[in-house]
């Protein structure tokens, strides 16, 4: 039988959701603020929902108006209801939340954007039939694997708005069937739009290299007088029994340029870099300020993307070395640092744990990273330790995954001692971490590392000549006494 109750949401978790308290149970809400009360409808039968909220009876004044037709629905925002100050606390908070349990280091705080709309300066997107059976475009919920179709994002470039309308309408126009990953059947993928500040990148991700009315889609994209400078097919082919990845130029020349904080950088179709790019060179450069980079350091930047951070590197340290295995990424690096003039900067074109092992340990003194969601694996952080860097720069959007790296690093030899925080996502769950790891003497020193050693086959032999009743006793600090015959 359904019942009703009141309840209060006690906190905000970090995608943006109430946190409420049923019989000693945890339950995250949506559109639910801190110190919000609302009506709620009980159902122990329903074990994927046992309560459901049906109104809120007490607003929070941190409550604001979404002023977005697709809250509630799209994906990506979680924050777009609250204000941002609010945001900015929550986001705070969590990131004490997951670090509490670690000591010894110094949290400097957590940075607000300078903008909190417009700032993304790419969308990713898939294609998807409208209701009206109409071809649209719209964001993948990696959770419910659903298309959420939007018309208009005010985290993106102000000019996307109006590059949807036309783009929704020429696909339409066209009636490109969009690719069914269960049937395996359709053409269109996805579409990716890429900003610069002067010119924009349209790419069109297809199931094989049909593209029918390519024609008319690039034509109507170029009339739209918003500076596309490239229009791009990217496609599966086979080849032998794998499938590569190839792109064909619709218009333009393949690629695009972008500028900032005195630097000009390629960006290719299938490169990839960060979504916010003044927010990104903010970090970068504190992370690098940070660090205390040194004019006789020698540093390892892995997961080098386009080489943005390696670039800004190569104006503080002696000699910069960029690792990337990505062949779009590193042709970007090649010609970026050309068109600067850097000639400090060496890209390593080869996977991680390749890198670390052409070096010797103490030939590098700080090692720059910035892995997937997923974190550093535990070959990356074992051949970390072998290399012996005197830092470790760790940057990161996924503070559970950092957070567990940290401690796994701690134990290794790596001790935490500054971390940073960054909104570059505002409305988003993400936050941007900088972390500062420092080896300890253990790490550098031989000497120390050959009498930890001998130290540790001592012990060992000692423990190998107990019996296995004598070593329990020893283990739980009971007493044994050998038996008589």
């Amino acid at each position: 039988m359904e019942k009703r109750a009141i309840f209060r949401c006690l906190k905000l978790d970090n995608t943006g959701k109430g946190i409420v308290n049923y019989n000693n149970k945890y339950y995250k809400i949506p559109n639910f603020l801190p110190n919000e009360e609302a009506e709620f409808s009980i159902n122990k039968s329903n074990l994927k929902e046992p309560i459901k909220l049906i109104k809120i009876v007490k607003k929070s004044k941190d409550r604001c108006n979404p002023n977005c037709p697709n809250f509630g629905t799209c994906p990506v925002c979680a924050f777009r209801h609250i204000d941002y100050a609010t945001e900015i606390k929550s986001k705070d908070d969590f990131v004490k939340d997951i670090f509490a349990k670690l000591r010894d280091f110094k949290y400097l705080g957590l940075d607000k954007a300078n903008n909190i709309e417009n700032y993304r300066n790419k969308a990713q997107l898939f294609a998807t039939l409208s209701k009206a059976l109409n071809i649209t475009c719209g964001y993948f919920d990696p959770k419910t694997k659903d298309i959420y179709s939007i018309t208009e994002c005010n985290l993106i470039d102000e000019r996307f708005n109006k590059i949807m309308a036309v783009l929704n309408k020429a696909l339409t126009v066209a009636r490109i069937a969009p690719y069914d990953s269960k049937t395996k059947k359709g053409i269109l993928k996805s579409i990716s739009i890429r900003f610069a500040k002067k010119e924009v990148m349209v790419v069109l991700s297809t199931n094989g290299i049909d593209l029918p009315h390519k024609e008319g889609i690039t034509k109507a994209l170029l009339a739209s007088n918003l500076n596309i400078k490239n229009v791009i097919q990217v496609y599966s082919e086979r080849s032998g029994s794998k499938f590569v990845e190839k792109e064909r130029v619709l218009y333009g020349q393949g690629f695009m340029f972008d500028e900032a904080n005195g630097l000009k950088f390629r960006i290719s179709a299938k490169s990839y870099y960060g979504n916010n790019t003044l927010g990104m060179f903010k970090v970068y450069n504190e992370a690098i300020g940070l660090a205390d980079i040194k004019p006789t350091d020698i540093v390892l930047d892995t997961y080098a993307s386009i080489g943005i951070l390696p670039m800004l590197l190569s104006r503080y340290a002696t000699t910069v070395y960029a690792q990337e295995s990505n062949q779009d990424n590193a042709k970007d690096i090649t010609a970026s640092t050309k068109l600067n003039r850097i000639t400090n900067l060496n890209l390593i074109q080869k996977e991680t744990i390749s890198t670390f092992k052409d070096f010797s340990k103490g030939d590098i003194d700080v090692v720059f990273a910035e892995p997937s969601q997923e974190g550093l694996s535990i070959d990356f952080q074992d051949n970390l330790v072998k290399l012996a860097p005197k830092k470790l720069v760790y940057i990161s959007n996924n503070a559970f995954t950092l957070e567990k790296d940290t401690y796994d690093l701690s134990l290794k030899g790596y001790s935490l001692k500054k971390l940073k925080a960054y909104d570059l996502a505002p409305r988003t769950g993400e936050v941007t971490l900088i972390a500062i790891l420092e080896a300890r003497p253990s790490v550098l020193n031989p000497k120390n590392d050959l009498k930890r050693a001998e130290s540790k086959r001592s012990n060992v032999s000692r423990s190998r000549s107990l019996s296995k009743e004598e070593r329990f006793a020893k283990k739980y600090h009971t007493s044994y006494k050998k038996n008589s015959k």
